[in-house]
């Protein structure tokens, strides 16, 4: 019997419970805490990891810089990252207001932490897809 696999980006498994797609709206020159779903701060269950495939996003300014980030706690629209920061990309930049960036990618988010992103110059929208593994 032939078995359904489900793949993000570089990375697959078999069953759909460990897909994520986290999404945060952030402020220029913000830290804000990925949610999944919409409107809870997501955090690496225990014994998981994270396996981030893919990162979007979209800035409302030439020249906005977005990168991804883990830390201890949570942080919704902070000037500064959480507690024990741990930057895990890094700088994305778009040249055009309204463009919207994709970059296939492997980063890991270890068992507790809350994986965040800090836009600068301009605000935003990111979407990171990933595993829990």
């Amino acid at each position: 019997m032939a078995k359904r696999l489900y793949k993000l980006g570089a990375l697959a498994q078999d069953h759909r419970t460990g897909l994520k797609m986290l999404f945060k709206a952030v402020a220029k020159d913000d830290f804000d805490t990925l949610q999944y779903p919409l409107g809870t701060n997501y955090v690496v269950p225990a014994n998981k990891t994270l396996y981030i495939s893919m990162v979007w996003f979209i800035g409302d300014t030439a020249r906005t810089i977005m990168r991804v980030l883990y830390g201890d706690d949570v942080v919704t629209a902070s000037a500064v990252p959480p507690t024990n920061p741990v930057y895990i990309s890094p700088f994305y930049q778009i040249l055009v207001s309204g463009e919207d960036h994709h970059h296939e990618t492997l980063m890991e988010v270890p068992e507790g932490k809350y994986p965040a992103v800090e836009f600068q110059v301009g605000s935003g929208s990111a979407e990171i897809q990933g595993i829990e593994i």
